[in-house]
């Protein structure tokens, strides 16, 4: 077993209902229990779960499995049912490598890729993943496997969170709970090692984790409280005033020291966020070492939950999200608003709230960003034993309102926290000339004196000698080699032929020029165009499986043959010819993108049986589009465009589903395409309605657009064999996706350039 398999067999699981019964008990990440850190090796299942940290627990206990996880639900379990067949992982990837080679269908999600290639740093999108049948399941859900009869059933916790208010004795009695818990666990790590990093910057999350360890009465001398020092204006105004605050406190920032590693393989490096994130997050970190000893980073994320961001309606938020599906192109835009459509009302209806409801963006943005932004990055970090915390995710906390009716401001629990616990914090600007109103700070500190805090006692802690002694190994690649390994992979002309199956070139080379310009996260774009591509790959091979028999089963139906052009069926077997129709029609999707009132007129066409609809989906913005089903093998039709505009036309085969409601393929062997007398296809092309073939060319008003096509269903008159097919189907994995011939490569590059 290679190491890559030990891992991930080590840190995700699978369960499906084949194989309950050798499903053990695992704790997965960590947790935070009596000041320590909880993991794998230390976890007692007699120990009750209080929702902090970043895990996933499997309890077995007699006849039931059940499934816990965090309160921001930071791997994620993901979900495939078909019929009566389930299963379960903590990682997605995970899941889609162990399906794809078995005879349980998958199918890719459309429109949820093309909503996460046009998203910022993570799709915003409640349950879809890159395939249909697998739903990642809400946060707050626990789920209960009864291995007796393989069912499965979900509890649902209320979090209650947002319902205490902070002028109340119960609500100060959260907060010092809160305080005493974080602040108790850094004085116990700062025992224990030197191996912390603190963020600090000039903005208000950072800040108010500030007052934690400011407050401990510990030693900061041989720990790294880092600040970033170059980079942005924002980041230099950040550094800024950083160092006004540790000349203040006396503390030294961005101070080295030393810090055991270990270097890991390329494969590794390339591999393991994989595992995390894919589908889920584009600021991708490749680390090229490990952790020989834990780290840990004490880190502001998650302030948003603590101050009501984003302060909008649900409604305002949607529509900030649809502008941004728009920048890419109508595509992306159309995607996007058809599952938002689909998924608000019932985000809503979950939660019993109104999306014109003031803060109620808030709670959107906790269960779906949040969970991707900062939980993935923890897990990914997790894996390189480097273990994130957090006390701004902290669940008591975010029990508390941010504010009261008599003070609004969304400020006001941050103001609590600075007087309470570090006053001298606010003495010092915010970056981005923001500020927290006179009057705000004037009401937490009515608060403070309402419930008046009782410190406790803390004895300074030292921390151990620093180990001046460590001499790590050299590295086997650094961080800018991955990096240019996946820009090659995005550049290569194999990868750019893959792309624009299904997406413009438009879309190719805006990405292309945002991977040469950006100067921040450069490789967002990149990571999501590998994402989809390789989720594509899978579902191919795994309807190729699925389709073995669809293929023989077609044509086994010698009666299908070409009487004087068109398809027909022996025997005029009515009931034979409606079941075979879906699997003998080339479905032909044209739209003239421009103007809302672009349209294409059709002049003529050779088949009198061909049908022609507008889809209302299809014409809502630049321009009308419509959709041509025709039998016939050999098809000629003319178009006039109606104002200028990119004419557009896809190929593809029917929208099938089978018994269960589940989408698979239905093959077209493309024969030949000419556009206005030209050839646009090399060879015979499959394609199908996930799978289309796309073409693309300006036009202008009044111009007349000639097309010919010749096709045949999928059967034994196709050029393709099974094996030619399987070939087919592992081409991109093969050539593009499979990291072992990728490190191969990219090692012999590597070593030439040096």
């Amino acid at each position: 077993m290679s190491k890559n398999s030990s891992f991930l067999d080590d840190e995700f699981f699978i369960i499906d209902s084949t194989n309950l019964d050798s499903t053990k008990s695992t704790f997965y990440g960590y947790t935070i229990q009596n000041n320590d850190i909880i993991r794998q090796s230390t976890f007692n299942s007699d120990d009750e779960l209080n929702g902090t940290g970043a895990y996933v627990l499997v309890n077995v206990e007699d006849e039931e499995i059940s499934i816990h996880q965090d309160n921001m639900g930071c791997y994620g379990l993901y979900e495939y049912k078909c019929g009566d067949y389930f299963a379960i992982s903590n990682s997605f990837l995970k899941l889609v490598e162990y399906l794809y080679k078995t005879t349980y269908p998958i199918s890719f999600n459309e429109d949820f890729a093309n909503h996460y290639i046009s998203s910022g740093i993570t799709p915003e999108i409640p349950d879809e993943t890159l395939v249909n049948e697998i739903k990642i399941l809400p946060r707050n859900v626990i789920v209960h496997i009864n291995k007796s009869d393989k069912s499965m059933t979900y509890e649902e916790l209320d979090f209650k969170e947002g319902t205490v208010s902070i002028d109340s004795e119960e609500g100060m009695a959260l907060l010092d709970k809160w305080y005493f818990r974080w602040a108790g666990l850094i004085r116990h790590l700062r025992n224990e090692t030197n191996f912390i990093t603190i963020d600090i910057s000039g903005g208000f999350d950072s800040r108010i984790v500030s007052a934690l360890w400011l407050s401990a009465n510990i030693n900061l001398n041989d720990i790294l409280i880092y600040s970033s020092e170059t980079g942005t204006k924002r980041f230099m105004e950040d550094y800024e005033i950083a160092s006004e605050i540790a000349g203040h406190f006396d503390f030294k920032l961005n101070k080295k020291r030393p810090i055991r590693t270990v270097p890991l393989e390329l494969t590794d490096s390339l591999n393991r966020p994989s595992y995390v994130e894919l589908g889920f997050h584009k600021h991708r970190v490749h680390p090229t070492i490990t952790y020989g000893l834990p780290h840990y980073r004490i880190s502001g994320h998650c302030g948003g939950l603590v101050r009501n961001h984003p302060n909008l309606t649900l409604e305002e938020y949607v529509e900030s999200i649809l502008e941004r599906s728009k920048k890419i192109d109508n595509t992306t835009y159309e995607s996007t608003k058809r599952l938002l459509d689909s998924k608000i009302d019932e985000f809503c209806a979950r939660y019993d709230i109104d999306k014109t409801s003031n803060g109620t963006a808030s709670l959107y943005y906790r269960d779906i960003r949040n969970r991707h932004h900062f939980g993935k990055e923890w897990i990914d970090s997790y894996l390189y034993n480097k273990i994130t915390l957090a006390p701004l995710s902290d669940p008591d906390l975010s029990k508390l309102k941010a504010n009261t009716e008599e003070c609004e401001d969304d400020l006001l629990l941050f103001s609590v926290i600075f007087l309470r616990y570090c006053p001298d914090l606010l003495n010092f600007k915010i970056e981005g000339e923001r500020e927290i109103k006179k009057e705000t700070i004037e009401h937490a500190a009515k608060i403070n004196e309402r419930y008046p805090f009782e410190p406790k006692d803390f004895k300074y802690i030292e921390g151990p000698e620093t180990d001046r002694t460590i001499n790590n190994k050299k590295k086997f690649h650094t961080s800018d080699e991955i990096k240019k390994i996946f820009s090659d992979i995005f550049l290569s002309q194999n990868f750019v032929k893959e792309f624009e199956k299904y997406y413009s070139p438009k879309v190719y080379d805006r990405f292309r020029m945002r991977l040469k310009n950006r100067k921040d996260f450069p490789l967002e774009d990149v990571y999501a165009s590998i994402d989809i591509l390789k989720i594509r790959d899978y579902v191919k091979i795994n309807n190729t499986i699925n389709q073995d028999s669809y293929g023989d089963w077609l044509n086994s139906y010698d009666a299908i043959e070409s009487v004087n052009d068109e398809l027909k069926i022996e025997g005029n077997n009515l009931k034979m010819d409606k079941l075979l129709e879906k699997y003998h029609t080339l479905r032909i999707d044209v739209k003239n993108i421009g103007m809302d009132t672009n349209d294409l007129e059709i002049v003529e066409k050779s088949d009198k049986y061909c049908t022609e609809t507008t889809p209302e989906w299809f014409g809502k913005s630049k321009g009308i589009g419509h959709v041509l089903k025709t039998s016939q093998p050999y098809f000629d039709i003319k178009f006039r465009a109606i104002n200028d505009g990119l004419f557009n036309i896809r190929l593809r085969g029917s929208d099938v589903k089978d018994r269960n409601g589940k989408k698979f393929p239905v093959f077209i062997d493309c024969k030949k395409v000419e556009i206005d007398g030209e050839s646009v296809l090399e060879d015979n092309l499959l394609v199908c309605h996930e799978d289309p073939y796309s073409f693309e060319k300006e036009v202008s008003d009044g111009d007349i657009i000639s097309i010919h096509i010749e096709w045949l269903p999928f059967n034994s008159q196709s050029v393709y064999r099974t094996e030619e097919l399987d070939m087919l189907r592992h081409t991109v994995e093969t050539e593009i996706f499979n990291f072992d011939n990728l490190v191969k490569r990219s090692k012999e590059v590597l070593k030439k350039e040096k």
